[in-house]
């Protein structure tokens, strides 16, 4: 589980077992000469040496000391930021990439400053709740067959973001946002990632309704014979190869506003599907 900190300390007197630097394609190294110098100070030798120069997607681990603690030094490749194209999806993946090196070398916890919202195109909200969302989408782990304990993640990260005071309220809000997006996504991953014979469809539509309950949502679900009446014959035609009658589950949300415009999102939650093998 990762646990997301904001913070307006800098970032060396964040206490980590690993310290994450953003680099944008042709970097200068002495750029990270305070905070990087001071953990390892041959790191610039060292990039040259590795040949990192920042390209999207790339990566380079190098280890230091802090406070004499043995640390990592973790360099992020953010690519041409000047172009503007895909520089939001490299950030994503960076730092999905940083999870699972975190994952691998067992970092306990690891501290990042936000790079600045304007090259990457955002807001101050938006790139806290970017940087929550895709950090805790890439902790999900589906665990639920796995027989062997050792076998199963279940690693706890602390990631410190560090921000200045100006930016703090912001990002903030953003990280909460992102901790709920990602929530969200995490559920409908597992629900896609349980077998067609685990997750029937009275399964799902129950877990829909209690899902509900907890977010103050108004829930409806049709059994087979309204899904007749109502003329879907598509949904019960597939059903009929399934021993479990077939469910249609709609969820409400009304806002507070009187003129809010009304938004209808449709997924296909399909448990079971007479011409394949678990499609979702």
């Amino acid at each position: 589980m990762i646990t997301v900190t904001l913070t307006t300390q800098s970032l060396l007197e964040t206490k980590a077992d690993a310290y994450v630097f953003f680099a944008d394609h042709g970097f200068d190294p002495a750029h990270f000469s305070k905070t990087a110098g001071a953990l390892y100070p041959q790191f610039e030798e060292a990039i040259k040496m590795r040949g990192f120069s920042g390209t999207a997607e790339s990566s380079l681990i190098l280890t230091g000391v802090h406070n004499g603690r043995a640390v990592f030094l973790v360099f992020l490749g953010l690519g041409d930021l000047r172009s503007g194209y895909g520089n939001i999806e490299t950030y994503r993946r960076s730092l999905g990439y940083l999870v699972r090196t975190a994952e691998s070398h067992k970092f306990t916890s690891f501290s990042l400053t936000l790079p600045d919202p304007i090259v990457l195109g955002l807001s101050t909200r938006r790139l806290g709740q970017e940087t929550s969302t895709i950090l805790h989408k890439a902790e999900y782990h589906f665990n639920e067959y796995i027989t062997s304990e050792d076998r199963k993640y279940s690693w706890n990260i602390d990631a410190f973001i560090v921000v200045d005071e100006a930016s703090r309220e912001k990002a903030q809000k953003g990280i909460d946002q992102g901790i709920i997006i990602a929530g969200a996504i995490n559920t409908a991953r597992y629900w896609g990632d349980m077998p067609p014979s685990t997750l029937t469809p009275p399964i799902f539509a129950q877990q829909a309704v209690e899902m509900a309950e907890q977010y103050g949502l108004k829930s409806t679900v049709f059994g087979r014979d309204e899904i007749v009446k109502m003329g879907m014959g598509g949904i019960e035609g597939v059903a009929r190869g399934s021993m479990h009658e077939p469910r249609l589950v709609i969820l409400e949300y009304k806002s507070a506003k009187p003129n809010a415009p009304t938004i209808a999102l449709v997924g296909k939650g399909i448990t079971f599907d007479s011409g394949g093998l678990c499609i979702k």
